[in-house]
């Protein structure tokens, strides 16, 4: 694994996680990949030079952010959104109020959730065949989607008229919930 970065934080500034960690570093690695939390198997010695294109960031005591998907015990949850300043722990929580507002309407899961499992852009009349939704309840579901940046809408200029919806990256963020909810329902009835 090539490091491009390597951020130490101090396990005392982020206690409250109760930490999963035995040693007294948590190491985050940035890779070209993208970030990766946790233990790195063999830190980097004297010998392993770190190479970077931007130069590496200063202990800043935080906790690292986990990636969307990441299993986080209730307690690193808690910790975690613990750890945000004021303002920003009210505008997470005013963004996940409106998320939740605008997942809340009547089919608006199912409709989200067909693009969970899709394999690339839906029709209005794919939708509505597959959901048995009303055309009018479809409709205004796909546009508040599309209003909440979750869902582009796109028209083609053809007759007879075609448009077509895609997840935007803000919608297929929430994938692994839809994910998560499938797989409770394997084991759980409501």
């Amino acid at each position: 694994m090539k490091y491009l970065q390597l951020r130490i934080f101090e396990v005392s500034k982020v206690s409250k996680l109760k930490s999963r960690f035995n040693s007294t570093l948590v190491r985050v690695l940035i890779t070209d990949g993208g970030v990766e939390g946790g233990m790195a198997e063999t830190p980097p010695t004297d010998e392993d030079e770190l190479t970077s294109e931007t130069p590496p960031t200063p202990d800043t005591g935080e906790a690292p952010t986990p990636e969307i998907g990441e299993k986080l015990s209730r307690e690193e949850a808690t910790a975690l959104r613990a750890s945000f300043d004021p303002d920003e722990r009210a505008r997470i929580e005013e963004t996940v109020a409106s998320l939740l507002s605008v997942l809340g309407k009547v089919h608006a899961m199912s409709i989200l959730s067909a693009f969970a499992f899709a394999d690339g852009p839906l029709r209005f009349s794919d939708l509505e065949s597959d959901l048995d939704v009303p055309p009018n309840t479809l409709s205004t579901r796909l546009h508040e989607l599309t209003q909440a940046g979750l869902l582009t809408r796109r028209a083609y200029d053809e007759m007879p008229p075609r448009v077509e919806y895609e997840p935007t990256e803000k919608g297929k963020a929430l994938f692994p919930v839809f994910a998560h909810l499938h797989h409770w329902a394997i084991e759980y009835d409501v």
